[in-house]
C-alpha cells in the first residue's frame, strides 16, 4: 500500500460478507492536504467535493477491491475522470485524480462491490494573465450537477456509441480514452450516478520560488548546480524531430555546444552563469526505450522533462514510486493537458511520513490545456534560462534578482497561448530571498 493511501484512511471489510456496511463516516478521515498547490498567471486553482457511489466487480485487476485502499482508489478515480467534458464546457478543467477519498458506505454482495464515498479534487479556470483570481463568492455557479457511470469499467462497450460526443474530430476507441468524449446525453444506456459538485475554495496564490538552495548542491565535488535530463519521445513523422527541435534551442538560442556521452546515447550541454552550472543530457530517442530511460532519469536528475503525447493519462512513467530519487526534484511534463494527467501522480511517488503532499520534494511544471511539439523548446527555455538566473543571483549574494515560480511559468505562457502552463507542489516552498 502506498503511504499516500495510508493516509487517507479508507475503510476495508472482508469479501466473504454478502452485504457488509463500513462503520460511520465520522471514523475515516484524511490528513492529507486537499489540493495540488497549483500557481499559474493564466489560470487559479480551486478545491471542491463531492459524494456519489460507484459500482464494481472484484475480478482480474479489481479482484481486491472489496479490500485494497488502493484500489479503491482507482475505483474512484475512474468513476471520476467521466466529468471531464461536462465541466469543460462550463470553463473548468479538472485533476482527473483526487485529492483526498473517505469511504462512508459498502456493500458487498457476490463479486459486486457497491462504494459510498465522498471525494476531495481539484479543478482550473482560465484567468486573463495579470488579473486577480475571484474569490469564493465572486464565482458563479458553484454547483454543478453532473452524471457519471455507475460503473465505470467496460462501460465504452455496454454504451454502444450512444453515449461520447466527437472531440477535434476524434472519437473513443476503448474504455481508457472513453472518459475524454463521454457526454450522458438522451439514449446513453448506461446506468449513471447523478451527483452535486461543490466549489468549496480558492486556493491562495503567492510569490514563491524553487528551492534554489538545493538545486545549487546537485552536482557536488565543488560545483554548484544541478543536473538535468531532457526526455523526448520520438516524433510523430520524423523520429528526430523533437529531439533536433531542443537541440536547436539549446545551441542557438542559448549558445551551448553538445558533447555525446554514453555510447552516444546523449547529447550533454552545460549552461554555466557566474559560476554555477546545469548540465543539461539530452536523451536520443532512437537509441533509448522510452520509459525505462525516464525512470532512470527520475532516479539520477533534479529536472526531469518530457515531451510528448500524453496518451489520455495513460503513460506510466510515474507511477513506479521506487523510481524517484528523495531529492528536491522538478519535473516537467510538456505534453497534452498533463495538470489534469500527471501531477498528482508526482505527488504520489514522493510523499513520505513527514511529507504526505509530496511537495516538499517537488514541484511539477504541466500544462492546463492540450499543448503541441512546437511549444516544447520555447517554453523549456525560460525554465532553464530563469534557474540558471536563480542560480547565479543566490551564488552571487544577490538572492532578490533571482527569478520567482510566477515569473518563469508567465514567460511560458507569453511564448504560446492558451496551453495554461502553470507549476504544482509550491504553494509552501521554503526559500526565500532575504531581503
Amino acid at each position: 500500500m502506498s503511504l499516500r493511501l495510508r493516509h487517507l484512511l479508507c475503510l476495508a471489510l472482508p469479501v466473504a460478507a454478502l452485504a457488509c456496511t463500513a462503520p460511520s463516516a465520522d471514523d475515516a478521515t484524511s490528513a492529507e492536504q486537499a489540493d495540488t498547490g497549483w500557481l499559474g498567471d493564466t489560470s487559479y486553482e480551486v478545491g471542491a467535493s463531492f459524494r456519489a457511489k460507484v459500482v464494481a466487480n472484484a475480478q482480474g485487476e479489481l479482484a481486491d477491491v472489496a479490500t485494497s485502499d488502493e484500489t479503491q482508489m482507482s475505483v474512484v478515480d475512474a468513476q471520476w475522470k467521466y466529468a471531464k467534458l461536462q465541466l469543460e464546457k462550463q470553463g473548468w478543467h479538472l485533476n482527473q485524480l483526487a485529492d483526498s477519498l473517505r469511504i462512508v458506505d459498502k456493500q458487498v454482495d457476490g463479486r459486486k462491490v457497491t462504494l459510498t464515498y465522498e471525494a476531495k479534487v481539484d479543478i482550473i479556470h482560465e484567468l486573463r494573465s495579470g488579473a486577480d483570481a475571484p474569490s469564493l463568492e465572486q464565482i458563479e455557479p458553484r454547483r454543478f450537477e453532473l452524471k457519471l457511470p455507475s460503473e465505470p469499467t467496460g462501460a465504452y462497450a455496454r454504451a454502444g456509441g450512444k453515449c461520447h460526443e466527437n472531440v477535434h474530430g476524434d472519437s473513443p476507441t476503448a474504455d481508457y480514452n472513453f472518459y475524454y468524449y463521454f457526454s450522458p446525453k438522451e439514449g446513453c444506456p448506461l446506468a449513471m450516478e447523478n451527483v452535486t459538485l461543490s466549489i468549496d475554495q480558492v486556493y491562495e496564490r503567492k510569490t514563491v520560488y524553487p528551492e534554489y538552495d538545493q538545486l545549487l548542491s546537485g552536482l557536488g565535488q565543488g560545483r554548484k548546480g544541478f543536473r538535468a535530463a531532457l526526455v523526448p519521445a520520438e516524433g510523430d513523422n520524423d523520429p528526430m524531430s523533437r529531439f533536433d527541435a531542443h537541440k536547436r534551442m539549446l545551441e542557438r538560442d542559448l549558445g551551448l555546444t553538445g558533447t555525446r556521452v554514453d555510447d552516444d546515447k546523449i547529447l550533454r550541454f552545460v549552461l554555466e552563469k557566474e559560476g554555477t552550472e546545469i548540465e543539461i543530457d539530452l536523451h536520443d530517442p532512437t537509441k533509448l526505450s522510452l520509459t525505462p530511460s525516464f525512470r532512470a532519469a527520475l532516479r539520477s536528475y533534479q529536472l526531469v522533462f518530457f515531451n510528448g503525447h500524453s496518451r489520455y493519462g495513460t503513460r506510466d512513467f510515474l507511477t513506479d514510486r521506487d523510481s524517484f530519487s528523495d531529492k528536491y526534484q522538478i519535473v516537467m511534463m510538456h505534453s497534452c493537458r498533463s495538470y489534469p494527467y500527471y501531477v498528482r501522480q508526482v505527488f504520489r511517488g514522493k510523499a513520505t511520513e513527514a511529507d504526505p503532499t509530496g511537495w516538499a520534494a517537488a514541484d511539477v511544471v504541466a500544462t492546463g490545456e492540450s499543448s503541441y511539439p512546437t511549444d516544447s523548446p520555447r517554453t523549456l527555455k525560460p525554465l532553464l534560462q530563469g534557474l540558471s538566473e536563480g542560480l547565479a543571483a543566490v551564488e552571487s549574494g544577490r538572492a532578490t534578482r533571482a527569478p520567482s515560480w510566477l515569473s518563469m511559468v508567465s514567460k511560458m505562457n507569453d511564448a504560446t497561448s492558451g496551453i495554461m502552463y502553470g507549476v504544482a507542489g509550491v504553494r509552501t516552498n521554503r526559500w526565500k530571498p532575504i531581503r
